[in-house]
């Protein structure tokens, strides 16, 4: 995927206004390091402190975890795609999909082609579990319509597939791609550890952008 970067919009909390900040359409292993060295520190921390809370682990984001500098070897790989947005010069949010390899489940859809969210988080300063007002607000849903722009590319018509992390006490993230991005579940779908499939069809793909601003 051929690096660029286009000027969005995201909602900042702070100043109540939408403010300038750049999608990146490929991303370099220097910004994923850089990403993953202001975000891991906070989580880190967040942890501790919510454990310490009582807050049971189990029930904390499973993203936590992750550590995106393991997905380097990925880069500029013709199935991988990666996306990020920075805005205040920082990442606020990362996305990896796979081109190849995954085909559609929903019975109007089966086996035809889609865009697959392998991978997809946002800062952890922008999220209501650790801030009562997040710092920007509109990135996921950005980085999904990145997803789904790319099915229209890649001709999948739209469709994307994903399997969400399990949803915490606020029904996020399964809520998100339900009700927020328009996606479907299957239950029957779920995978290895017992996350639920959601997938967006071209109609609601249509309707998921036109909702959509950039």
């Amino acid at each position: 995927m051929s690096q660029e970067s286009i000027t969005i919009g995201l909602y900042d909390y702070q100043k109540q206004a939408v403010v300038d900040a750049l999608l990146h359409v490929g991303l370099s292993e220097e910004q994923i390091r850089a990403a993953q060295s202001d975000w891991e520190p906070i989580r880190k921390g967040a942890i501790e402190r919510l454990h310490k809370e009582g807050v049971p682990l189990d029930s904390l984001p499973k993203h936590w975890g992750w550590d995106w500098t393991r997905k380097v070897s990925r880069l500029g790989s013709k199935v991988f795609g990666f996306y990020g947005i920075e805005c205040d010069g920082k990442m606020q949010g990362m996305l990896e999909v796979a081109k190849e390899g995954y085909l559609a489940k929903l019975p109007s859809q089966k086996g035809k082609p889609l865009i697959y969210v392998r991978y997809i988080e946002t800062a952890p300063w922008n999220l209501k579990l650790l801030e009562p007002i997040p710092r920007f607000g509109g990135v996921g849903a950005r980085l999904i319509r990145s997803a789904v722009e790319l099915s229209l590319e890649e001709g999948c018509k739209g469709r994307v597939g994903l399997h969400s992390l399990p949803g915490d006490n606020k029904g996020e993230p399964e809520w998100f791609y339900r009700n927020t991005c328009n996606m479907e579940s299957l239950e029957a779908e779920r995978d290895g550890e017992g996350l639920l499939y959601f997938e967006l069809t071209p109609e609601k793909a249509t309707e998921f952008l036109s909702g959509e601003t950039s």
